[in-house]
């Protein structure tokens, strides 16, 4: 077990993290909020959901201090005088290039990008309940994306796709330098429950995998530090029991 008294700064996924395991958002996750409030020990979400969802997001919840979206290719932030910032990580070129690129998929293949993929600015993503019967599409449309030279990762709920050097570690790295540069690695605790958080479990040394991570570890090289067990520590009843000491882990 994780200390975690020790914790100053807390990352974590939201799909299936911070959220019930169906996605929905809960009493639980307000009293995550309120309980590293009271700590104060600020939260940045780590998503790959689009820019336009991390501006909503961070606008109706001043508890969440952060937002890193589409899987490390933007942050959001509130400088010390409270105005929002936003830093893309991604160079103008590698989302042109993105751009054009889902376009080309789209007619090359029957398969239509996620409806918020209009918001996003440094990936695209596709809805994976649209591979449910059809895994060999899927596995067309990743050969497609290696042969334009992107990469791709999948969440719960999406087929994310990048051009550049993208990763939930680097965002929360290039996060912690500008804004908490007091803060090391060590001081932070991150909570995932997916491959498309591999990153963080390899790079921060202090990670969570919440109970509905089971089935994903033998897909993944770097597992998370302590892995939690049982239906009460699925999604963001497992962050809590966490914070709280609570938790059952292995």
């Amino acid at each position: 077990m994780l200390n975690s008294s020790s914790v100053k700064k807390v990352f974590s996924d939201f799909d299936g993290t911070l959220t019930e395991t169906d996605g929905s958002l809960s009493q639980y996750f307000i009293t995550v909020l309120d309980y590293l409030q009271k700590k104060k020990i600020p939260l940045s979400i780590v998503t790959g959901r689009s820019l336009s969802w991390g501006h909503f997001f961070i606008t109706h919840f001043p508890q969440v201090d952060s937002v890193i979206c589409e899987g490390g290719g933007v942050v959001i932030y509130r400088a010390g005088n409270g105005v929002m910032m936003e830093e893309n990580l991604v160079s103008e070129d590698d989302y042109l290039f993105l751009e054009k690129v889902a376009f080309d998929l789209t007619d090359s293949f029957d398969c239509s990008l996620s409806l918020d993929s209009f918001g996003r600015r440094t990936d695209r993503a596709i809805d994976l309940y649209k591979f449910k019967d059809n895994q060999g599409l899927k596995k067309q449309i990743e050969t497609f994306l290696r042969e334009k030279g992107l990469s791709f990762s999948s969440s719960n709920v999406h087929l994310n796709f990048w051009k550049g050097e993208v990763s939930k570690s680097t965002a929360m790295k290039h996060l912690l330098r500008k804004k908490y540069p007091n803060y090391q690695i060590e001081d932070c605790l991150f909570f995932g429950d997916a491959p498309n958080d591999e990153s963080a479990f390899e790079s921060f040394p202090n990670s969570v995998g919440v109970s509905n991570i089971q089935p994903h570890l033998n897909s993944i090289k770097y597992r998370p530090r302590v892995i939690l067990n049982g239906k009460e520590n699925e999604g963001v009843k497992g962050v809590l029991n966490y914070l709280m000491g609570e938790e059952k882990a292995s």
